[in-house]
């Protein structure tokens, strides 16, 4: 944790000296008046990011089953053990970024519960007090944009980055493009986008329609 802290405290200045020079590998804050007036999602989402729409599927389960989750959350989280959610967690999520769980079931459990806890609170405090624009999701988006490790190019300017969650749970609220204020934009000089997709798809079962789709849009191409 130190280590990490101490690291991006060096990276600040030596990432800005390579912005001002355009020498080697960076990002800036893209100005406001380069940014669209209204990002479209679908562009953000599809091809690459299947992942959104599952958790998009989470806020509008969790909508549904709100009262469920309050009054009986033993029986909304065992429900939730066969929805997409659990399987992206699971099968994803920790095994990317904490693939002990897999050893202890229990453990598994609880993290997930607090994952669930967490992504509630979201949809509640939109609901509740609408979106918190000091806390804006960032897409990025590059002077050079590569494929994705996939191989998979998509011809779009911008590709989601930080608060998906938020995204999702917008989605599930019918927004199909993001206000200016709603977002801050990070500029790298190169780009590979995040095929989660393709990851996915090793792993849990892909919408048929949307795979359909992305093929359909490869051949295309």
């Amino acid at each position: 944790m130190l280590y990490n802290k101490v690291r991006r405290r060096l990276d600040a200045p030596l990432n800005t000296l390579k912005a001002k020079f355009d020498v080697g590998d960076y990002w800036r804050w893209q100005e406001l008046t380069k940014i669209d007036v209204a990002i479209d999602i679908h562009s953000l989402v599809f091809p690459l990011r299947y992942d959104i729409m599952i958790r998009k599927e989470f806020f509008e389960y969790y909508a549904e089953n709100r009262s469920v989750y309050i009054s009986k959350p033993s029986v909304f989280f065992e429900a939730m053990q066969g929805h997409p959610y659990y399987q992206w967690f699971s099968k994803v999520l920790a095994t990317r970024y904490e693939p002990h769980l897999h050893d202890d079931p229990a453990a598994m459990q609880r993290e997930f519960s607090k994952r669930v806890a967490a992504s509630a609170a979201i949809y509640d405090s939109i609901i509740n007090n609408g979106f918190d624009k000091s806390s804006p999701i960032v897409p990025h988006t590059a002077k050079h944009i590569l494929p994705a490790e996939s191989g998979r190019e998509t011809g779009a300017k911008y590709y989601m980055g930080d608060g998906c969650h938020r995204l999702a749970c917008l989605m599930s609220l019918g927004y199909q493009t993001l206000p200016h204020d709603y977002v801050r934009v990070k500029c790298f000089k190169r780009l590979t986008p995040l095929d989660n997709t393709a990851l996915l798809a090793r792993s849990i079962s892909v919408n048929a329609e949307w795979l359909r789709d992305v093929h359909r849009r490869a051949a295309s191409d």
